[in-house]
């Protein structure tokens, strides 16, 4: 199992960085590619519960995705606000507006930071995650003890977390220390703060899939499960990112 979370991190890896680094367009297109991805994965994962309003779900994160990608990114907000409390009170509406808010907000985060913050920022919050996602399961699988959330995912220990933590932390300091920031504890903080929230996301994923009855989001990725089994980390890292971003008034370079 860990040979194939580092085989598909390795092929996932390449494909994000050329894409952040070549530019908007190219991102932005991957990005709503994979917003209709883990919106196919959602509808499937919970069938049953969403009838004929999963076509909305897809619709309402790739439309936000694209008016993020075209600068209207308060418009987006409101279509993504708006979407997810119209389709909430019907039959399966909980799962449907679910699925709005944990789809199309990290999508309409990642496209909104690309074009505001440049790549700085994108790549700091990919390799973050990435590192937290590798060493929290290979540190757990080596040392184990005690579990971290039996209940919901048995297979991950207290060990790795902390583990995830610290490499984040580290890479973190590492690229403060390439970007010659003045002080490199606020991005290695920052680290540490997206590393929690990366690996919350993963045991929320966790949950839903524990609810559902199914062992991976999908097969879109062979022997790998879905797409978001892979990304379940930085979709909740995203929007947090964003944030602190918009409220801080710029990215990494700015922090530091």
């Amino acid at each position: 199992m860990l040979r194939y979370r580092f085989t598909s991190s390795l092929v996932m890896i390449p494909l994000a960085v050329i894409a952040i680094w070549r530019g908007d367009l190219f991102f932005n297109m991957l990005t709503v590619l994979f917003a209709v991805a883990m919106a196919w994965e959602w509808n499937s994962m919970v069938k049953g519960h969403l009838g004929l309003s999963s076509i909305f779900v897809t619709f309402v994160g790739v439309s936000a995705t694209i008016a993020v990608s075209l600068g209207y990114t308060q418009i987006a907000l409101l279509v993504i606000g708006i979407s997810a409390t119209m389709v909430w009170p019907g039959t399966g509406g909980r799962w449907s507006a679910i699925g709005i808010l944990y789809i199309s907000l990290p999508c309409a985060a990642l496209v909104w930071l690309r074009a505001t913050d440049g790549p700085e920022t994108l790549l700091w919050l990919f390799l973050v995650v990435w590192v937290t996602d590798i060493a929290a399961y290979g540190i757990g699988r080596w040392i184990g003890g005690p579990r971290l959330a039996p209940s919901v995912s048995p297979g991950k220990t207290w060990a790795g977390a902390i583990g995830g933590l610290v490499a984040a932390m580290g890479a973190g300091g590492v690229i403060a220390v390439l970007l010659d920031l003045a002080t490199p504890w606020v991005l290695v903080a920052a680290s540490a703060g997206t590393s929690v929230v990366a690996q919350l996301g993963d045991l929320a994923e966790s949950k839903l899939k524990r609810h559902f009855g199914v062992k991976d989001s999908g097969q879109l990725i062979p022997g790998h499960g879905g797409v978001l089994d892979r990304v379940d980390g930085l979709l909740a890292a995203t929007p947090v990112v964003a944030l602190a971003v918009f409220l801080s008034g710029g990215g990494v370079q700015f922090w530091g």
